[in-house]
């Protein structure tokens, strides 16, 4: 499943969640503006993912496909739902929270499926043990967005923020006159992206985030002056 900074480029799969073609890692990065060096990410789960195998995928050619999508460059944080009878899958990927992910796959597997599908592979980033199933952090995307276009757009002197969702929505500020400002802008514009994926994942995948309150966004870091 994947949104853009930029636009959203979707790629729906047969089961109506989306896939991700975004495989760079900026592991490392750090950038100066006017000789002041910009944070890292303030996750800190910046560097290499690994996929956690939960359940034997089996013989079907269905699933292993569906595996493989989801498990390409172990691009975190993501989740792949599976259904061995009916051989229905579901996953997301590139998402800032491994709840998101496995919340909105169990649900869309489930409806396709008929009945509850089983967590077959996580990926998270490498720190994290292979029980996590509640962190958030910044996607690869997202920490690309982070390091890169937030940064170029500040000023000295000025306020900015940068806004995340649950899912893979993001959102920022620049040159702000106050912090409250770019609060607010930052949040507008990352709840303006989430709303739009929302709609993207389809009703079954936006009423399980809703309900499990991974509907809304929040200001994770703030530039100041």
């Amino acid at each position: 499943m994947n949104t853009s900074s930029v636009s959203w480029p979707l790629i729906p799969l047969k089961i109506g969640l989306l896939k991700v073609g975004v495989l760079l890692l900026l592991a490392g990065c750090t950038m100066t503006l006017e000789d002041r060096e910009l944070p890292q990410d303030p996750y800190g789960w910046h560097g290499a993912g690994k996929i956690v195998t939960l359940a034997n995928i089996g013989d079907s050619a269905e699933l292993r496909r569906g595996y493989a999508e989801m498990a390409r460059g172990a691009v975190y944080f993501g989740a792949l739902h599976i259904d061995p009878v009916s051989a229905r899958y579901a996953y997301a990927r590139n998402w800032n929270s491994i709840e998101a992910a496995i919340t909105v796959s169990a649900a869309v597997c489930a409806r396709d499926a008929g009945r509850p599908c089983t967590l077959a592979a996580l990926a998270l980033p490498d720190p994290l043990p292979p029980g996590t199933r509640r962190a958030r952090g910044f996607s690869v995307q997202t920490l690309h967005q982070f390091r890169l276009l937030y940064a170029d757009v500040q000023k000295q002197g000025l306020w900015g923020a940068y806004a995340i969702s649950p899912l893979a929505a993001q959102g920022f500020s620049a040159q702000e006159p106050s912090e409250a400002a770019a609060r607010q802008t930052a949040l507008q514009n990352c709840t303006f992206r989430l709303e739009a994926e929302l709609t993207q994942i389809g009703p079954t995948g936006a009423a399980a985030a809703r309900k499990a309150g991974l509907d809304r966004c929040e200001v994770v870091h703030v530039s100041t002056p």
